[in-house]
């Protein structure tokens, strides 16, 4: 029956999201209502990102926005170059998006398992900042393409009505949402977790622990290469700036911070609460919205560390069979 509990929230949220895909294909959901709940599923998507190597195995990865931009990178390259070619044909840009994305995905893959051999051995403040270093270096690769031989900025025109996007966007929410239960409730999850709650008394048990951490690296960075696809599909290209920005990696940090580490449930409660105090914010104070955010990071890790699901499920007990 555990199992079965487990699966209740990430099966009630994907219906959320299905359903209000068929009300805007019925006609029933306005635009902007649509557009927050794309934006919505976004977030959620780089939060489960983020929680699979930091809710789930303890390791914090401040770079981690380097996946995200290459998946954003490699879509616009192929759409913006391949596609962009073949549009005077009258070419679908699907196979092309597809194609970008899965290209997004492999560089990334082997990007994180590549340098995960390497950087998975460091632990704490010294693997967080590999990762910037990382993020760092793709990002002046990617600029010195942009400013030499690549000619500028990468953009492409491709015409998307409000149900293609939210249309993809739900796709690549199921995925992410798929990728992050998996790896929680199998046998891999059970290791990361032995990693997050003790490193040494896990090895020590016979956990193959550097396996799995290069594994949950890897599952990671293709959820966040995914995401990075999916934005540059929809805002028709990349800069490279925002991309690869380490703020993408500071909001995945804060919304399992807010939501609490350890569980599946807690990065997604985390980015449903950061999402829309953070558009509020966005819209009344502009200049400063980011401060708020970060007294709200303060007061949580000070008062309540284990986040909104760690004191939910302290407080009332049955919440843990769902809360997984």
């Amino acid at each position: 029956m555990a199992s079965l509990y487990s699966r209740v929230f990430p099966l009630l949220l994907t219906a959320f999201f299905i359903l209000g895909g068929l009300l805007l294909y019925a006609g029933l959901l306005s635009p902007a209502a649509a557009t927050y709940m794309i934006d919505l599923m976004y977030y959620i998507g780089i939060s489960l990102a983020m929680a699979v190597i930091m809710s789930y195995t303890g390791y914090v990865s401040f770079g981690h926005t380097v996946f995200f931009g290459i998946g954003a990178f490699m879509t616009s390259l192929v759409m913006g170059v391949v596609y962009g070619k073949a549009l005077m044909e009258g070419a679908n840009p699907y196979p092309y998006f597809i194609m970008g994305t899965l290209l997004g995905i492999l560089v990334a893959a082997g990007l994180a398992a590549g340098v995960g051999v390497v950087v998975l051995r460091l632990r704490g403040a010294f693997f967080a900042i590999a990762t910037i270093g990382l993020d760092y270096t793709v990002l002046n690769l990617v600029k010195l393409y942009e400013g030499g031989f690549g000619g500028g900025e990468i953009h492409f025109f491709v015409s998307q009505s409000t149900e293609e996007k939210y249309l993809v966007f739900l796709i690549a929410f199921m995925i992410s949402l798929g990728l992050a239960y998996y790896t929680r409730v199998s046998r891999i999850g059970y290791g990361l977790m032995a990693i997050r709650e003790d490193e040494d008394a896990a090895e020590a048990a016979g956990v193959d622990t550097f396996r799995y951490k290069v594994l949950a690296f890897t599952i990671s960075a293709v959820i966040a290469s995914l995401w990075g696809a999916v934005i540059a599909w929809r805002d028709a290209g990349v800069v490279a700036e925002s991309a690869f920005s380490l703020l993408n990696s500071v909001y995945m940090i804060v919304m399992n911070t807010i939501g609490g580490l350890g569980t599946m449930a807690g990065p997604i409660i985390g980015a449903l609460i950061f999402y829309p105090l953070y558009r509020v914010l966005l819209t009344s104070i502009p200049q400063v919205a980011l401060l708020p955010m970060g007294i709200l990071v303060i007061i949580i890790v000070s008062l309540v560390p284990e986040g909104v699901v760690g004191v939910a499920r302290r407080i009332y007990a049955p919440l843990r069979r769902h809360l997984y």
